[in-house]
């Protein structure tokens, strides 16, 4: 026979958190908690002896998605109705940060089973996760790059797709010679297209776009009529 002692070292060395609660729905008071599930939850066995599951670690208020207190607490009640064991999916489950209002976010995949007496009767239940909150975050972490990335790539594409428009744009003027510019009327900054210049008969390199070298390219009898415009 297995000395008693050397259970409960195996239960508090043991790598997976687990604490045991009384089956005292619905408070299910905790009776004992290993040192895996203390560095889990950051905090110490006289936060937690004695005092009821919830009571340790309840619902974070500001989180009104997550159902990780309630799933727990089904699944707790299931086992008692049942007297078996029952694995729960991966839950959210905010860990209360002890001595403040703060929560730690954890994801983890509890399993909950009943520990029987002699004549059958639940005496304990014990609730053991596992932790993959690294997982979970990770992963979230990755969906968030892949939808940068694609919106990067929609952000090129569209930027390929304006440079076409544009060079399509110019080539039209081209084939139908007409020109366009464009003038800042604050800061007085000219702007021609290409085939203005052609029109103009001048180049860039020989021509300054300039709002007064333009004015002076048009005839002296045509700028009152210009000047209308």
């Amino acid at each position: 026979m297995i000395n008693p002692n050397s259970l409960n070292n195996i239960f508090k060395s043991g790598p997976l958190p687990t604490l045991l609660v009384l089956p005292d729905a619905p408070q299910f008071t905790i009776t004992d908690v290993n040192s895996a599930y203390l560095l889990a939850t950051a905090t110490k066995e006289t936060d937690l002896l004695g005092k009821g599951l919830f009571e340790a670690f309840p619902e974070n208020p500001a989180d009104v998605v997550s159902q990780g207190v309630s799933n727990l607490r089904t699944s707790l009640l299931t086992v008692l109705a049942s007297g078996k064991p029952h694995k729960m999916p991966t839950q959210k489950y905010d860990i209360l940060i002890v001595g403040t209002d703060e929560f730690t976010v954890k994801y983890w995949e509890p399993e909950n089973i009943p520990i029987l007496d002699e004549a059958g009767n639940i005496t304990l239940l014990m609730h053991t996760v596992v932790d993959v909150t690294e997982r979970i975050l990770l992963g979230f972490r990755q969906d968030e790059i892949e939808k940068q990335a694609l919106l990067l790539q929609h952000t090129l594409e569209n930027k390929n797709t304006l440079k076409d428009l544009i060079r399509r744009l110019e080539t039209a003027h081209q084939i139908a010679q007409l020109g366009y510019w464009k003038q800042d009327l604050d800061l007085r900054n000219l702007y021609w297209s290409k085939e203005v210049y052609s029109i103009w008969g001048v180049t860039p390199e020989t021509f300054k776009t300039s709002f007064s070298n333009f004015y002076e390219t048009i005839y002296p009898e045509d700028r009152p009529l210009f000047d209308k415009v």
